[in-house]
Formats: structure tokens, C-alpha cells, sequence
């Protein structure tokens, strides 16, 4: 078994930037202090009338950053925050300090996911900016992070004191600052909290390693060693706790927020959060779809790993994966008496990518069963990675190519229209077969 001490990581946005292959033009300086105040600086080569962030998911940037230039400010404009400045001049540059605490997003990362030690890790894509206007993809974004001389700043799987510059494309990528060294086993690089319950770590250290060997076995190893970040601070976020996780290219991240989220683990809990990260890592070019509505079919996918995971663990085990199902089936039918599946993810309710993805991926797995097919749920996922690799399209569309000669056309039909179903659509869909 790998100690979790000897582990480093981290679902799943696509960023958009303009003409492929360019520089924005743009660099972008982010500054910690010993007090741990935060700033970030954007400095354009040439004036500019207003700098737009690639993505805005809320206000929280309105919220959150203040100028250091009372000429400067962030307002939203057309949907999108927006660097302006007040009189309408142009500039060359605006810096504003930055709130450093976690805040959960909607389909978006947090800019900080703070350790109990002081440490750090920041999400880049967060701090994309683009002058006039972001379209298309990559686009290259240019980064400086300095620190104090002694910390470790971890960029690009690499390890940095004090200071650290480097470009990032499409996703982004998580960044740690702080004082842990990353420490490297056979199949991963790992930072973990040293503040985490010990029953947390146990689970981390019992599950990591074998979840691992078993996506290897079945989708491949990833082609380069990923990092695994786990961090945990006890501020809640806006009176609330939980956690969060995501997968990024290469890299895996847990954080728990709120002394209450680590108060009484739930050993069933945890590791069902567990598996649906590490499944993501397996997921390759199919675990970003170019669309949130298709977003269902990767986070859909590793809900059900989760849930056939725990189901197949023991007695136990399998009484809380059952459960987990069918409270997430509820969920999803209930919620869809009126609204239609595509309507509920148009207006921000991404919960049911999870939810009704998992009643999709089960209802294929019966289906399966139910033709005698020699295909099972795991060789669909291979199938679609597939042609997603030969069309560079990761979609509905080439799901549905992959998967049309293994199920009936009832079934095909079902997928096909998914955006539109209801309550009534997701039962008839639904054939709970074990």
C-alpha cells in the first residue's frame, strides 16, 4: 500500500481565449506577503481601453477584489466583469488585493483553496484576462507568482522557491505556495494537509492507491504522473461547509471548508468523493466536454464509478451506495416535473449533471445486461474516448456514435433527446436491473 505521505494533485471547465497559438499580451503578477496579503497586477505592453475575464460565472470579482487605483474598477458589462478604467482612459496596467479564502463558484473552480498550515493552492484560470474580448482557443496567458525567498511555489509538476513565471493555456492549472514538500510514489505526486483528521488520511491513504491500480487496469494509465493536492482550512464559506474537488489536466484536488466539514467523517461519504475524482483522472480527452449541457456524460460517468465502487465493497458499503442512488434519483425526477433536463443546466443548476448523469450511465449498464452484450460501461467510455480522439469533439454527438450498435434504438432515441426530458422520460429510461 502507498502512504498518502508519499503522494502530490488536480474536474473540468474549457476555458476560451482567442487566436490559437498567440499571447494575449497580457502578463499577469500575483503577489503574497508575509501577513499573506494577496494582490494580483495585470500589465499590458500597450494601452488598453478594458481588460474582460474569459469567464464569469458570478459577481463574486465585483465582490471580492479591490482596486488599489481609485481610477480602476471591475463592473460587469454584457455578462462578463470588466476592467475599466473610470473616466474612460486607457492604461497600461490595474491591481487590485484579493480576498484569499475559499468561495465556491458555480461550474467554476475556486481562486483559493487555503491550507490549515498557511499554505495555498490557487487556481489560474481564474485570473484569465484578455484585452476587448475572449473568443476561441489558445491563447497563452502569461504568469508571475512571487512569495517570500523560503516558500515552495509548485507550477508545471516542478518545484520553485520564492518566485516562479510560466504560461498557461486553455484550463489553467492549480499552483501551491507554502511551505510542504511534494512527495512522489510510483503513480503520483501528493500534498497533503497535515492538519486533515487522521480517519480522513487513512481513507485517502486505503483508497488513492487502489482506485488508481483499478482505472489503470481498465482505461489506461494516464501518460504522465499526476499531482494530488488535499487541503483543508476551518473558515467556512459564507456560513456554510463542505468540500469541493476537480480534475484538471494532470492534476486532482480535494478541499474541505468549514471546521464542521471534518468534524464526523463519513467513511462511506468520503470515499464515494474519492473515487469520482480519481475516475476523472482516467476519463482522458472525454472529461471536458465542449458543452456544460453534455457535461453529464463525464460527471454522470464518474458518479456512477462511485457508486459501483462502493456497491461492490461489502454490505455495508453497498447499503450506502444504494441509497446514494436513489436519493440522487429522486432528486432528478422530482426536480423535472416542469422544467425539461436542458432548462434546469440553462439557468445554473449543475447539480443534475451529476444527479440524472448517473441515471443515464445506469440505465446503460442495465441495458447491457439486458442484451447479453459482451460490451460493458466501461468499454462505452473506451468507445467514446475513441472517437472523441479521432474528431476532436467531445459531445453528445460522438457519444451517441460510439454507443449506437450496443443499445436498442428506444434507448439510442432517449439519449439522443436527453436535453429535453422530464420526470416521466428519466423513469421510463430508468431500469434498475442487478
Amino acid at each position: 500500500m502507498i502512504r498518502i505521505s508519499k503522494i502530490l494533485l488536480t474536474l473540468a471547465i474549457i476555458y476560451s481565449s482567442v487566436v490559437a497559438g498567440q499571447s494575449s499580451d497580457i502578463r499577469t503578477i500575483i503577489e503574497r506577503d508575509a501577513a499573506n496579503n494577496w494582490k494580483v497586477t495585470y500589465v499590458s505592453s500597450s494601452l488598453i481601453e478594458k481588460l474582460v475575464f474569459n469567464s464569469s460565472p458570478d459577481d463574486s470579482r465585483i465582490r471580492r477584489w479591490k482596486p488599489l487605483d481609485d481610477n480602476i474598477s471591475i463592473s460587469m458589462v454584457d455578462g462578463v466583469e470588466t476592467i475599466q478604467h473610470l473616466n474612460a482612459e486607457r492604461f497600461k496596467n490595474a491591481s487590485f488585493s484579493l480576498t484569499p479564502t475559499y468561495v465556491s463558484l458555480p461550474k467554476e473552480y475556486a481562486p483559493f483553496s487555503p491550507f490549515s498550515d498557511g499554505g495555498m493552492v490557487l487556481y489560474s484560470g481564474r485570473f484569465f484576462v484578455c484585452p476587448d474580448r475572449c473568443v476561441s482557443t489558445g491563447l497563452s496567458f502569461k504568469f508571475q507568482l512571487v512569495s517570500e525567498k523560503q516558500d515552495n511555489i509548485i507550477v508545471n509538476g516542478q518545484v520553485r522557491k520564492g518566485k516562479a513565471s510560466w504560461i498557461d493555456q486553455m484550463e489553467g492549472q492549480k499552483v501551491y505556495v507554502g511551505s510542504a514538500v511534494p512527495i512522489e510514489s510510483d503513480d503520483i505526486y501528493a500534498i497533503v494537509d497535515k492538519g486533515l483528521p487522521e480517519s480522513l488520511i487513512n481513507a485517502l491513504n486505503q483508497q488513492i492507491p487502489s482506485l488508481m491500480s483499478s482505472f489503470a487496469e481498465r482505461f489506461g494509465k494516464p501518460k504522465t504522473k499526476p499531482t494530488l493536492f488535499v487541503s483543508h482550512h476551518s473558515e467556512a464559506h459564507e456560513g456554510g461547509y463542505g468540500s469541493q474537488g476537480g480534475v484538471l489536466p494532470n492534476q486532482v484536488f480535494m478541499h474541505w471548508y468549514g471546521e464542521d466539514s471534518v468534524k464526523s467523517i463519513n467513511t462511506y461519504r468520503t470515499n464515494w468523493f474519492i473515487t469520482h475524482e480519481i475516475a476523472h483522472l482516467y476519463q482522458g480527452k472525454g472529461f471536458t466536454p465542449t458543452q456544460n449541457k453534455d457535461h453529464w456524460l463525464s460527471e454522470g460517468h464518474a458518479e456512477y464509478m462511485a457508486y459501483l465502487s462502493l456497491y461492490n465493497a461489502g454490505d455495508m458499503s453497498r447499503q450506502y451506495a444504494d441509497e446514494t442512488f436513489e436519493k440522487n434519483k429522486q432528486k432528478c425526477i422530482e426536480a423535472s416535473v416542469e422544467e425539461s433536463f436542458g432548462e434546469r443546466i440553462g439557468r445554473g443548476e449543475y447539480r443534475v449533471l451529476y444527479q440524472c448523469g448517473m441515471l443515464i450511465w445506469q440505465s446503460l449498464d442495465s441495458e447491457l445486461k439486458r442484451l447479453s452484450s459482451t460490451k460493458t460501461v466501461d468499454d462505452l467510455w473506451t468507445l467514446y474516448q475513441e472517437v472523441v480522439t479521432k474528431t476532436g469533439d467531445a459531445s453528445i454527438e460522438s457519444f451517441l456514435e460510439a454507443v449506437r450498435p450496443f443499445v436498442s434504438d428506444s434507448t439510442y432515441q432517449s439519449i439522443e433527446k436527453i436535453q429535453a426530458a422530464k420526470s416521466r422520460d428519466f423513469e421510463m429510461l430508468l431500469v434498475r436491473e442487478r
